[in-house]
C-alpha cells in the first residue's frame, strides 16, 4: 500500500491509514462508543464530526485547502467521497508550487489538521493555531521532510 512509502514520519502514515479506515477518534465514532456526549464538530456547530469534516469539509480545513489546491482541481478535491479522496491524493504524481511531492504534503497537512483539532478538544480553542499559522507550519514542515 502506498501509505507506507510516504516521505513522512511513521506516526503520520499511521494516522492516514486509520483515517482511511474511518478509525480516528472523531466525535461521531466516540459518540457511537459512548465516549462523547455529542457527535457534532467542535468548530462547525450542527455538523457531525467525521473524518472528512475534520480533514477537508470543516470551515477551518476548507480555508486551508482552498489556498493550496489549484482552482481548476477544487471541485474534484472537495466533492470526492472518503476513500476516493485519500486514493486520489496519495497516488498523485504532482508537486506543490514549492516543489514538494503532493502525497507527502497532503499527508503532513492531514496530520497537522488532526493535531490542531485534538489540541482544540483537549486544551480549548485558545491553544490552537489559526488557519494562516497552520498553513505556514505545514509549508515549513513539509519542506523539511521533503528535503531530508
Amino acid at each position: 500500500m502506498v501509505i507506507w512509502g510516504l516521505p513522512v514520519p511513521e506516526r503520520i502514515r499511521c494516522l492516514i491509514w486509520l483515517a482511511i479506515q474511518g478509525k480516528i477518534a472523531t466525535n461521531v465514532l466516540r459518540a457511537q462508543r459512548k465516549g462523547a456526549d455529542s457527535p457534532m464538530c467542535l468548530r462547525c456547530t450542527g455538523q457531525p464530526e467525521t473524518v472528512l469534516r475534520i480533514l477537508r469539509d470543516c470551515a477551518f480545513a476548507l480555508f486551508f485547502w482552498s489556498r493550496l489546491v489549484p482552482q481548476q482541481k477544487q471541485h474534484d478535491f472537495f466533492s470526492a467521497p472518503h476513500e476516493s479522496w485519500f486514493r486520489i491524493n496519495l497516488l498523485s504524481k504532482e508537486t506543490t508550487s514549492s516543489g514538494i511531492n503532493w502525497p507527502g504534503f497532503f499527508s503532513m497537512a492531514c496530520w497537522l489538521l488532526w493535531k490542531n483539532r485534538t489540541t482544540m478538544a483537549f486544551k480549548g480553542p485558545s491553544a490552537t493555531l489559526t488557519a494562516p499559522s497552520l498553513l505556514h507550519s505545514i509549508m515549513v514542515k513539509s519542506k523539511l521532510w521533503n528535503d531530508s
